[in-house]
């Protein structure tokens, strides 16, 4: 019922909405998984952007709020978190077919993980690699305590086959921990840590890094972590602030919109159609 109704209100606020404004801008779109019965929505709305800009890379989104290339229309960069399998499996596919190309921000400690359950109770894992168990259960949404239960995540294997597909694999810290809880030199580890195990894994290792959940305050403090990215050498800093990206925007403070891939198109251009900021 609750769904319903959400999903009654955001239709309504849709209608007057449009997808494409007069400010140029790169959205950012954040996903976590592709389960069976979402391929059909998921690439649905795929098409749906299609139809009102250009999905470009990573590093072309980040160079173009940089300055360092013009944004002279609206763009898409799609992103991926937490490193499930499916987006292998279901995702990809679909992001050939649709020709857009994507980022999967993984947690490198969960890599190679076959269930979430497996992972908190290996005695493989270093003590300081083991994922928090609250961690777990916000990227879950809930904890893992049955044997039999499988929440899949990404190998390095096929990591590297995402790599192969044209596909960027870039760092979403080692563990998922809330970062605005930790002291700076822990989060300095987070960060160079998992950037470690990609380039470890996969030969190297792109320079952005995503916020794990990513509000402010909340999950990360705007004047620490921001600041800690640029100096440990990252181009970007990765929130889920929502919102478009403007020429001369922060890149060490950049917006996304969370979608879920059942979404109708109605609740894409409900997010999608807000204005831009100023830039901070």
């Amino acid at each position: 019922m609750r769904n319903a109704l959400r999903n009654s209100a955001v239709f309504f606020l849709s209608l007057p909405a449009k997808m494409s404004g007069k400010v140029a801008s790169v959205r950012f779109t954040c996903y976590h998984h592709v389960f069976d019965d979402e391929r059909i929505p998921f690439e649905r709305q795929l098409k749906y952007l299609k139809n009102y800009g250009e999905f470009i890379s990573l590093d072309d989104a980040v160079r173009m709020i940089r300055g360092e290339v013009p944004i002279d229309g609206h763009y898409y960069c799609m992103t991926f978190d937490d490193g499930y399998r499916n987006c292998l499996t279901n995702a990809l596919p679909i992001l050939h077919e649709q020709q857009c190309v994507a980022t999967f921000f993984v947690v490198t400690s969960l890599v190679d993980a076959v269930t979430a359950l497996q992972t908190i109770q290996s005695d493989d894992l270093a003590a300081e690699r083991q994922p928090d168990r609250h961690m777990l259960e916000r990227i879950l949404g809930f904890f893992p305590t049955d044997d039999d239960l499988r929440v899949e995540f990404l190998t390095w294997e096929e990591c590297r086959m995402l790599q192969e597909a044209g596909m960027t694999i870039a760092p979403h810290t080692r563990s998922h921990r809330n970062l605005s809880r930790l002291s700076v030199a822990d989060v300095r580890e987070e960060m160079r840590g998992s950037r470690a195990d990609i380039a470890q894994h996969l030969g190297y290792c792109v320079p952005h890094i995503a916020c794990p959940v990513g509000r402010p305050l909340l999950d990360f403090r705007p004047d620490v972590e921001p600041l800690l990215a640029a100096e440990e050498g990252f181009a970007s800093f990765i929130t889920s602030e929502r919102g478009p990206n403007c020429q001369g925007g922060d890149p060490y403070r950049i917006r996304r919109d969370h979608l879920c891939a059942w979404w109708g198109n109605e609740q894409v251009k409900y997010f999608f159609s807000r204005p831009c900021h100023s830039p901070r």
